[in-house]
């Protein structure tokens, strides 16, 4: 279960991404989001994104979405936006 799923009104609306790249064919969409390893955590949050390099406990990926001072986010590809629901 995602900690984004679990607890949305601490964490401020934003959603972690799991893509299982190695189990498809296409892999544009991997490659699009800078995936150059397993696993691959990402932040996803109003447009923008960075890799989750915590660890990957629930507690610890819910104070880091929790508390927006810790993120540091970079503009997606624009091709991703089809991938994100509208803000």
């Amino acid at each position: 279960m995602f900690v984004s799923n679990h607890a949305p009104e601490l964490i401020n609306d934003a959603v972690l991404l799991e893509a299982e790249c190695s189990k498809v064919a296409d892999k544009s969409f991997c490659t699009n989001m800078g995936v150059t390893g397993f696993p691959t955590v990402m932040l996803v949050y109003q447009g923008k994104a960075m890799k989750y390099q915590g660890s990957r406990t629930h507690a610890a990926m819910t104070t880091f979405l929790g508390d927006k001072s810790k993120w540091v986010l970079e503009d997606l590809p624009p091709k991703m936006a089809a991938f994100l629901p509208a803000t």
